[in-house]
């Protein structure tokens, strides 16, 4: 896995895993960048679009981003509110291979995985949805 490290002059403090302000040095942010080495849950949220739909809270893939093949969704947008709902930007995204969907999320669009090709697992097992829609997987190659 490669890492790009980007300062930015005007951030004095960069958040460890605990959320505690670490001084913005490139010794800091080796040791957060080395602690994250296997941690695919731990993609910034400013990787996603956030936006309210019918009252939820929607991850949207960004476009022109290269997500790993191994994504953990995040559970909380900027402001620290939790995200509940999954758009159908899964459908047409062709670097992932697996997602795990954390707990926060209670719905999905009715295409959200449809026509996907590259996807092969979607873990829901830590999700509180409880209603998957007819279409959701429709010819995908999810496997599991």
């Amino acid at each position: 896995m490669k890492f790009i490290i980007t300062f930015q002059a005007i951030q004095n403090y960069i958040p460890d895993t605990d959320g505690n302000q670490l001084p913005n040095t490139i010794d800091n942010s080796l040791k957060i960048f080395n602690a994250f080495e296997n941690d695919v849950a731990s993609l910034p949220i400013s990787m996603f679009d956030v936006t309210t739909t019918n009252g939820k809270l929607t991850l949207n893939l960004k476009a022109g981003v290269t997500y790993p093949e191994t994504l953990v969704l995040p559970t909380q947008d900027e402001e620290g509110n939790a995200i509940t709902h999954l758009s159908s930007t899964f459908a047409s995204n062709s670097n992932i291979k697996k997602i795990v969907v954390p707990s926060t999320y209670t719905s999905m669009d009715a295409n959200c995985f449809q026509n996907n090709k590259t996807i092969q697992s979607v873990d829901l097992s830590q999700t509180n949805i409880t209603t998957i829609p007819a279409r959701a997987f429709y010819n995908s190659s999810i496997s599991t």
